[in-house]
């Protein structure tokens, strides 16, 4: 490639012997982005400043030089020259941070874990931004004989958490009341999807009577809350038939879509979405999304944005007689359709489990929470997992794992801080909460 230098003096021919004369032109290394043009009159040179760089052009040399060279053609060949010079050589630009697709980059634990409970406990931890920045969470905790959807806020980056609400409780002999799923609409208004199913009373495992999947609301940042509506309810079968795991998000037109698992036999299940227009108010009807190709368990589906409409969506896999894989598929039409289903993690070892997988976009990269046993190799799953991380820039390519919490560590979800770092929660004796940067 022509250099700077060559391209200078070829714009710009040199001039004519001067006895004890001989101007030369020179050229800096461009480093760093290119935010400054600045020109500066030196004998016998201007000396233009590019990218911090010393650009040195000739002109101004002698009264004999300007006869032959005129002032018009000197201007005229140092307009054309900074017009070529960006043509021939690639100045540096910054690039947006969320236009980034990193390679190789590596996620490391940021100081201590973090109790969301205030020291109460409780399970399956979830977590979402609201509008003044601030982070809401909610769990499953077990107080005075109920489940009882506790919600949590914190107000500096996950560092502390302050509990401010009951989104809703219930006997926990015969409810099972999990899988809180906390999301603000655009209006301001808070969210909070579940599961809340009955059972009868004293059965181990459960005998179920009803399953549903409920939606409760907050208009005061989600300290006092009431029932909104039940996007799917459905009475149990003497056949599986449970409903499990709701995921909430808002598609490019505003329109609320609500995503969750529903059980076709003892060994399929597939993932269902509803939408609403109303703000949750009132539902579509159902919509088999993901699973209908397979006879498999697909359940525990989280979804992230990787460009525009582009979305990905992890979840847990188990085929009959199997182990449980980590799996993704893609929407290219904002969650309405899914293609491409292939594999993001599994486990090492023989007979190891990998599920409850939760994915986020930290600055363009896609970064995937899940549980495994495979360092434990219990084989009783879950009994035995800790929970990791991995992570990627395309969607098809998975590395750089990491422990984040050691056994017993389940079902952790996860949410980006900020281009380089994100918040991992999960259930390790109760709802705790960690930060992980990308270095």
């Amino acid at each position: 490639m022509t250099s700077p230098a060559m391209l200078a003096q070829k714009i710009i021919p040199e001039a004519p012997e001067n006895p004890g004369l001989r101007p030369t032109i020179t050229c800096g290394a461009l480093v760093g982005p290119c935010d400054s043009f600045t020109t500066e009159r030196v004998p016998f040179l201007i000396r233009a400043n590019f990218c911090r760089s010393d650009i040195f052009l000739l002109t101004d040399l002698t009264t004999s030089i300007e006869l032959v060279y005129s002032f018009t053609m000197l201007l005229t060949s140092a307009l054309f020259f900074i017009t070529s010079l960006t043509q021939v050589i690639s100045f540096p630009s910054p690039t947006p941070k969320w236009l980034e697709r990193r390679t190789g980059v590596t996620p490391s634990l940021s100081g201590p874990a973090v109790d969301m409970t205030s020291g109460e406990g409780g399970t399956y931890p979830r977590i979402n931004y609201l509008s003044d920045g601030s982070i809401i969470g909610a769990f499953t905790a077990f107080i005075g004989g109920d489940n009882v959807l506790t919600v949590t806020q914190s107000t500096d980056g996950g560092g502390s958490w302050t509990t401010i609400g009951t989104a809703v409780a219930a006997p926990s002999n015969i409810t099972d009341l999990d899988n809180p799923f906390p999301f603000q609409l655009p209006s301001g208004r808070i969210l909070l999807a579940c599961r809340n199913h009955n059972f009868i009373n004293g059965t181990l495992p459960h005998v179920y009577t009803q399953y549903r999947i409920d939606v409760f609301s907050s208009d005061d940042c989600g300290v006092t809350w009431s029932y909104l509506s039940t996007p799917a309810q459905q009475v149990a079968r003497t056949v599986n038939n449970g409903l499990w795991e709701p995921f909430m998000r808002v598609d490019g037109n505003g329109t609320l879509q609500i995503f969750y698992s529903q059980e076709v036999a003892a060994d399929d299940q597939n993932q269902m979405m509803q939408t609403s227009i109303d703000g949750g108010a009132t539902w579509s009807k159902r919509s088999l999304v993901i699973g209908h190709d397979v006879i498999a368990r697909d359940g525990m589906i989280g979804i992230a944005t990787m460009s525009g409409s582009t979305l990905i969506a992890v979840f847990e896999s188990v085929p009959p007689n199997g182990t449980f894989t980590v799996n993704a598929v893609t929407s290219y039409d904002d969650g309405y359709t899914w293609t491409d289903r292939r594999l993001v993690y599994s486990p090492t070892g023989t007979d190891n489990n990998a599920g409850a997988p939760q994915v986020v976009n930290v600055g363009g990269t896609l970064c995937v929470s899940f549980m495994t046993d495979e360092d434990t190799q219990e084989h009783m799953w879950i009994t035995g997992a800790g929970s990791k991380l991995v992570t990627g820039t395309d969607g098809q390519n998975w590395g750089n794992k990491i422990e984040v919490f050691e056994p017993q560590a389940n079902w952790p979800g996860i949410l980006a801080l900020d281009d380089e770092s994100m918040l991992y929660v999960v259930d390790a004796t109760g709802a705790k909460a960690q930060k992980i940067v990308l270095m």
